[in-house]
């Protein structure tokens, strides 16, 4: 039997272990309520390092002339994807979390906002830019 066989045979069992890839630039937003009131963010996340399952890089969300820069953390579960992304600015500490799901390039899901024990959801789109 060709060797080269036997390596595909063995590869193809693991080509969908490996999960997606989430590793480089992500562009998009997040759009977030509460009592009627509505805003949308610009994001901006950089994906340093999948590893384990584990996520781990870097963001900034802008809205209304502002910009915030702060840790990504999160896991990937196949193409479930958890991340938090915690903004500090004067000592003052915000946290998005995302929950959604990856498609190629994109990744679509819930998003919610922490501030001093005010909380909006909404929902969040971002695409790889790299």
């Amino acid at each position: 039997m060709n060797k080269n066989w036997i390596l595909v045979g063995l590869a193809l069992p693991l080509s969908g272990c490996f999960g997606p890839k989430l590793v480089g630039d992500w562009e998009g937003d997040c759009e977030l309520s509460s009592s009627g009131y509505t805003m949308k963010y610009e994001l901006e996340l950089e994906i340093d390092e999948v590893k384990g399952g584990d996520i781990s890089g870097e963001g900034s969300v802008s809205f209304g002339g502002y910009s915030l820069d702060g840790e990504l953390e999160g896991e990937v579960d196949g193409s479930d994807v958890e991340l938090t992304l915690e903004l500090t600015s004067s000592g003052y500490t915000i946290e998005i979390e995302f929950e959604g799901a990856v498609d190629g390039d994109e990744i679509e899901g819930t998003c919610e906002m922490s501030d001093s024990g005010y909380t909006m959801t909404g929902d969040f789109e971002i695409e790889r830019e790299d």
